[in-house]
């Protein structure tokens, strides 16, 4: 007798090129079998007719509570739309993670996070945004972060945002891709309503660099005057950039993206950007399945 018995699911499963209908059959928690048909009794039998069974989903971009205050509490919220590891992206600066990192160690969720280059993260939104002045980086704690926890660490984050860099533009950016650099981090770059041209920011980063909010439609945008993807961003993914769509509430754009993806330029990762102000919101992000289906 099998724990979990679960039949007539379509199953996807890109890592085994299994896409079709399947049964699944789960024992001391793992897969045990999966065949076209099993013939056996469960514990508990699930019919997931008109359903799709697949591994755990990975939401590259969100914000977890605690490692911000505006943050998603994580597991009721991604377990119930099939997310098994999440990403917090930059919740966190490397004066903050430390304090709230031990949920990580307890969660039955998947936790991984990116950096911010601000000591305090996003500590003080939404009320006041974060500092990004280079001159504030704190680059040798930055340095012990990534030394005593890069099991958990991706890279650092920045967002290049007008309202956040204000009159040193790309600086900040210019800074934290050479910060990446001297420490062989890979860095994601919030691009929504950044200070410049699209070409000029996609041209600082560099393969395994993350794009985020690839869909936005505030400032210059991955389209170019005639309404196509632009040059440069298919330079950028031709030599390793990763283009994400995460949607948050403001991150996303019709206007861009269908345009694109007539064009074939899709999303490398599909993310939510999900905080507590946006979850369960419609019609915006709301959840991970929800962004896949969107």
């Amino acid at each position: 007798m099998y724990q979990i018995l679960i039949h007539n699911g379509t199953v996807i499963d890109p890592a085994n090129n299994i896409h079709d209908e399947f049964d699944i059959a789960v024992d001391d928690g793992k897969i045990s079998l999966v065949e076209s048909s099993i013939n056996a009794e469960a514990v508990n039998d699930i019919d997931a007719s008109d359903c799709i069974v697949t591994p755990g989903l990975i939401d590259h971009h969100a914000h977890v509570y605690p490692l911000a205050k505006i943050g998603i509490p994580a597991e009721s919220l991604c377990f119930s739309s099939g997310v098994t590891t999440v990403v917090d992206a930059g919740s966190s600066g490397c004066d903050t993670y430390m304090r709230n990192r031990n949920f990580i160690q307890t969660s039955k969720l998947t936790v991984k996070a990116y950096i911010n280059v601000c000591s305090t993260g996003l500590d003080s939104l939404p009320v006041k945004l974060e500092d990004v002045d280079p001159s504030h980086f704190d680059e040798g704690r930055i340095r012990e972060i990534f030394s005593e926890e890069h099991d958990n660490l991706l890279g650092l984050k920045l967002r290049t945002s007008r309202e956040i860099v204000r009159e040193l533009g790309y600086e900040p950016l210019r800074q934290t891709i050479k910060l990446a650099d001297k420490l062989r981090l890979h860095v994601m770059i919030h691009c929504t309503n950044h200070p410049g041209e699209m070409s000029e920011l996609l041209s600082y980063l560099r393969p395994g660099d993350v794009l985020t909010h690839m869909y936005m439609n505030k400032g210059s945008t991955i389209l170019n005057p005639t309404g196509h993807v632009c040059k440069e961003a298919h330079e950028a993914r031709a030599r390793g950039v990763i283009f994400e769509a995460a949607d948050a509430r403001a991150h996303f754009s019709f206007e861009v993206s269908e345009p694109a993806i007539k064009e074939g330029f899709y999303p490398d990762i599909i993310a939510t950007d999900l905080t507590k102000l946006s979850m369960n919101l419609r019609p915006t992000a709301f959840s991970m399945s929800n962004q896949i289906s969107k």
